[in-house]
């Protein structure tokens, strides 16, 4: 009688730890992660795909192919373009002088792809990201390929969770310097943060950033070379150059590309 039991209530003790098994080994649910918020950015006068691309911290060539855009990369005022997150503020250590989300609205998740503009692009309207080029600056005589420092100037602040770059204190008569040939694609004002504002294209990987209250010599079209001055202070500066390096729209510290110039 006692083996029975002992039986039974092995039994017992078994079909319980399968039942628990059973329970146990359905396969835990599997949940995607949420995706980058999208948005819709309604081009404005002024702006290009390179600077668009610069103020949402994205690749200008994903940019382009999310909203097929081929090369040039014409875009038009009033053109709804789709940005795959929200807008980034400006950290160059001055208060940004316009919200940070102007021009955005939330795309919703199931939404169509972007529509495309009803206004007929005109003469006037029309902004193509590479106008005719001008006179190019003196030649440095660097290589293109090869980084140079932007200023002599000091270095007043650095790359850090509240700098997007490094800083450099100008006097009257400093320099800016082109940090790596290329193409000027963006020479203006506009973008939250930043004042006057100078983007050079240096290849489908990197871009330099030059922000100053003055002194721009260039415009956008315009090749320069390693080096080649892109702007002079004239007057007495009242804030310093802030130099921005983008990896694939990401921010970087310059330091470690400046570290191999000459």
């Amino acid at each position: 009688m006692k083996r029975l039991i002992a039986r039974f209530a092995f039994l017992l003790i078994a079909v319980c730890l399968l039942l628990a098994c059973e329970r146990t080994n359905k396969g835990a649910t599997i949940v995607d992660p949420p995706s980058a918020p999208s948005y819709e950015y309604r081009v404005k006068s002024g702006d290009t795909l390179y600077s668009i691309a610069w103020r949402h911290e994205m690749n200008y060539v994903e940019l382009a192919r999310v909203n097929n855009i081929a090369h040039p990369y014409t875009i038009y005022p009033n053109q709804i373009l789709k940005v795959n997150r929200a807008q980034v503020v400006a950290h160059t250590g001055q208060t940004a002088s316009q919200g940070s989300t102007a021009g955005l609205k939330p795309v919703p998740s199931k939404e169509t792809p972007p529509r495309a503009s009803n206004t007929a692009p005109t003469a006037a309207s029309k902004r193509p990201t590479a106008p005719a080029s001008v006179s190019k600056p003196q030649s440095s005589g660097r290589a293109d390929s090869s980084w140079a420092w932007p200023s002599r100037g000091k270095v007043s602040k650095r790359f850090g969770p509240k700098n997007k770059g490094m800083n450099f204190a100008l006097d009257q008569g400093s320099e800016v310097h082109a940090a790596r040939g290329g193409t000027v694609v963006y020479a203006s004002t506009g973008i939250g943060g930043y004042r006057n504002l100078v983007i050079i294209r240096h290849n489908e990987r990197y871009l330099s950033a030059y922000s100053l209250d003055q002194g721009v010599l260039v415009r956008e079209g315009q090749s320069v070379g390693s080096g080649d001055i892109i702007a002079r202070i004239a007057g007495e500066p009242s804030r310093d150059l802030h130099f921005e390096v983008r990896d694939q729209g990401e921010p970087v510290d310059p330091m470690k590309v400046l570290e191999t110039a000459r």
